[in-house]
């Protein structure tokens, strides 16, 4: 069975919403309740001369990201008034400022006595004399207000770190509120588990159960404990549109996928931002073969109080019995679909800004789910329509925005503009840029003035040293640290389409779809992502979008059983080597196992070697290998002798050595990782890295 929630330990403080307490007691442990009433007396307050004026503080400093949530009910909407700061330092006084007069709302940025606005003013449409859910959301590097269902304002900024949270209201009242920290996000569920045991799910309507795939009469005799994944999620709708949901009401910015397969005609799909059954983000896609005219549709569909609108469509539908992957990513009022990881659809809307997770099925036949799977997934998409304070941090030179919607440079020398979470590890960055006849590059990487990465490039003739080069730079104090130049294959004087990857410290930069330049670099930060312009005073840069990158794949082997003698006609497929083909002889020295399937890409291979010291002997992990060629591919060897913990370490590209060392281990056991990433192959013993070689 593989079912996890990993939510780090939420602490609400002050009064909560009874019954959002009581859900949040029963499914996490650790939460800390703490009433104003209770304790009696408000927070110490700060210095005065640190303190905004008529700002009642909360009891508890709160450090990373959180939602300040309650409800607020407004008794004059014209003269109604509401302040909250947070992430206040209490010896500077620095904060931000969400303020609310009347029906307009505007974040800001209070910095040396100074008012910055951030974001763009929203406009809220107060009910007067109810009282209404609202959350202040303060992540990383995005804040919004969400009054209702709707996202009134969002602004970007990352900056200060203060603790202290308050807040004041004039005609309107505070009640009922707390702080939700928000901790990592991560669920998984494969259904793997007896009928009986707690799951987390809950019907909002059609009848739902844990099945398995078998439709026939032996389908209710199976057991989980014997199979290797028989069993799925089946929801079944006789009418309408049957729905199930988990997860928290807090969760936003995350990518929500899982498999799929309709038994008959009829309707699936997932949802998202989940408030109630009248209230929420759906993706439905329907069956290609019926007649009617919503068959053989892909819809992004927001219900808002129980009226539905089609956000984005496509034509296009699955076919009955066949399993699909349909992943939803919401983050920062970008929508997207996916369908077996292509992109489908693409939508925004300021509805709800936070929810629950769910399934979709509509039709008696019913569809199953399974390899459910959420995380976090943060977004920056960037068209520059119009400026937001705060969005974009100009680093040298001058940026505005054309009358085409480009982010223009407007000076000579350099320019350089960054933005976006400094906590992104891997992820994919673009931007369409048009040349100006000069250095042009994607800023990534960035974790201050002083410490940032490029990948630039520039045409012969430019009036830059690097003209005709593509390459990968590492500033610092504004010392350009080359760390690989290569010949530029594009001839880049034209509008072109650049990116730029980074995953597992491979860096790859691209132009028009063809990689120009790779580089490896061991202990590359996470950071925010810029544009760079040099001796190019007439470049422009549209379609900015980064998206953090999945964590690798993985070869999945099929549990093995541990009772075969129920089933020995599946030892073979059910055990740990089903994906591999054996030996004729495996106990000869020169016996090789080889994978049944081809591996194509990037690839690694990862195994524990045990008994060092103990015996002698020699392994071998050789990739791209071709099974009808020896010597093929490449071939990691390590010689272990008895009574020694030095291990040798030999690579070779089919029978000629690259590279050669030897490792200490002090264990009795070591970690071995083989892998090739782009034009390396990485060998990492222990988590010390032995070999970066380039391929050859």
């Amino acid at each position: 069975m593989l079912y996890s929630y990993c939510v780090a330990p939420q602490t609400a403080h002050a009064v909560g919403r009874a019954k959002h307490l009581t859900y949040l007691i029963g499914l996490l442990s650790g939460i800390v309740l703490l009433s104003l009433a209770e304790l009696g007396a408000v927070a110490d307050q700060p210095p005065a001369s640190a303190l905004p004026q008529g700002i009642t503080f909360l009891e508890e400093s709160v450090a990373g990201p959180y939602v300040f949530t309650g409800t607020v009910t407004v008794s004059q909407p014209a003269q109604a008034e509401l302040r909250v700061v947070f992430n206040l330092g209490e010896q500077t006084g620095d904060h931000y400022l969400l303020s609310v007069k009347g029906n307009e709302a505007q974040f800001y940025k209070v910095h040396g006595g100074n008012n910055q606005p951030l974001g763009l003013s929203g406009t809220i449409n107060w009910q007067t004399g109810e009282p209404v859910n609202f959350s202040l959301r303060r992540e990383r590097w995005r804040i919004s207000f969400i009054y209702g269902a709707q996202v009134i304002t969002r602004a970007y900024d990352s900056n200060l770190d203060g603790n202290r949270v308050g807040y004041s209201a004039k005609d309107c009242t505070i009640s009922d509120w707390f702080i939700q920290e928000l901790g990592e996000m991560y669920m998984s569920d494969d259904f793997m588990r007896p009928p009986d045991e707690e799951s987390g799910w809950e019907v909002v309507s059609g009848t739902w159960r844990q099945q398995s795939l078998r439709v026939d009469r032996q389908a209710e005799r199976m057991q989980a404990e014997l199979s290797a994944n028989a069993f799925s999620y089946l929801g079944k709708a006789a009418e309408g549109r049957a729905l199930a949901t988990v997860g928290y009401w807090f969760w936003e910015g995350y990518l929500w996928q899982a498999a799929m397969r309709a038994v008959k005609e009829g309707a699936m799909g997932v949802v998202g931002y989940y408030q109630d059954p009248d209230n929420y983000l759906a993706v439905r896609w329907t069956s290609r073969l019926p007649t009617s005219p919503e068959a053989d549709r892909l819809e992004l569909i927001e219900v808002k109080e129980g009226q539905e609108n089609i956000l984005a469509e496509t034509q296009g539908g699955f076919l009955s019995g066949q399993w699909y992957q349909m992943g939803l990513v919401v983050s920062g009022g970008l929508v997207t679909v996916y369908i077996d990881d292509q992109l489908r659809l693409a939508a925004r809307t300021d509805h709800f800004g936070q929810g629950q997770v769910g399934f979709l099925a509509e039709g008696e036949a019913g569809v199953f789910f399974d390899d459910a799977l959420l995380r976090r997934w943060a977004v920056l998409s960037e068209k520059f329509e119009q400026p937001v304070p705060g969005k974009w941090q100009v680093l040298c030179g001058q940026w505005a925005l054309g009358q085409d919607g480009t982010a223009r440079v407007g000076s000579a020398g350099l320019a350089a503009v960054v933005g976006g979470e400094q906590e992104w590890a891997d992820y994919k960055y673009g931007a369409d840029v048009q040349a100006g006849g000069g250095g042009l590059g994607l800023i990534f990487g960035y974790t201050a003035p002083n410490d940032y990465y490029i990948f630039r490039w520039a045409p012969p003739g430019s009036p830059v040293a690097y003209a005709g080069q593509a390459q990968i730079v590492h500033m610092t104090d504004s010392q350009a640290e080359v760390i690989k130049a290569a010949p530029l294959q594009h001839n880049a004087r034209s509008k072109a389409r650049a990116k730029v990857t980074i995953q597992q410290g491979l860096i790859t930069g691209w132009l028009e779809g063809k990689p120009q330049i790779q580089a490896l670099q061991e202990g590359l930060p996470g950071g925010a992502v810029g544009l760079y312009a040099e001796q190019a005073n007439s470049v422009a840069f549209d379609n900015v979008y980064a998206e953090e990158l999945p964590p690798p794949s993985t070869a999945h082997l099929a549990k093995e059983f541990t009772d075969v003698k129920k089933h020995r006609d599946m030892a073979e497929w059910g055990s740990r080597r089903a994906p591999w083909i054996a030996p004729e002889d495996p106990n000869r020295p020169d016996a090789r196992w080889q994978t049944k399937g081809d591996y194509f890409g990037d690839k690694a291979v990862e195994l524990t070697i045990p008994d060092i010291g103990s015996v002698a002997g020699t392994m071998m992990i050789t990739v791209d290998a071709d099974p009808d060629q020896q010597p093929s591919g490449y071939t990691l060897t390590i010689i272990a002798e008895k009574d020694s913990k030095t291990l040798q370490v030999v690579l070779l590209a089919e029978s000629r050595k690259l590279t050669e060392g030897t490792v200490e281990v002090a264990g009795d056991s070591c970690s071995v990782r083989f892998a090739r990433q782009g034009e390396y192959l990485i060998t990492i013993v222990d988590d010390e890295v032995v070999f970066k070689q380039p391929v050859e």
